[in-house]
């Protein structure tokens, strides 16, 4: 969880600059945090999708040393999903507040 809240977060400060050049030309807070979400979201279904493909796939090739262990563990899916969807709303949280408070001059003289 620690990586890929570090991914997230890191990937959005960099694209820093992007979101001070909408602001300058007319986007509202609201907009760059709205977008930075549906950045996050959007890498993090594509992940979770695989994700639970990939473990489908290992716990029906590991069946025989899975004991008392149903192939489709609903329960521990959901879990998964439900933490990860909170790191990586956490994780574009912090930079989108950091770059909607900040003047767009301000994050574009930084860069």
């Amino acid at each position: 969880m620690v990586g890929v809240f570090s991914l997230v977060s890191l990937d959005l400060a960099n694209r820093r600059r992007e979101f001070a050049i909408r602001m300058a030309v007319g986007a509202t807070s609201d907009h760059i945090v709205s977008g930075m979400f549906r950045s996050a979201g959007r890498r993090a279904a594509v992940g979770i999708i695989a994700g639970v493909a990939v473990a489908a796939i290992a716990t029906h090739s590991l069946q025989d040393l899975l004991f008392g262990i149903a192939l489709l563990d609903v329960t521990t899916y959901t879990i998964v999903i439900v933490v990860v969807v909170g790191v990586v709303a956490s994780a574009a949280y912090l930079p989108a507040r950091r770059a909607a408070a900040t003047s767009p001059l301000a994050l574009l003289r930084r860069d």
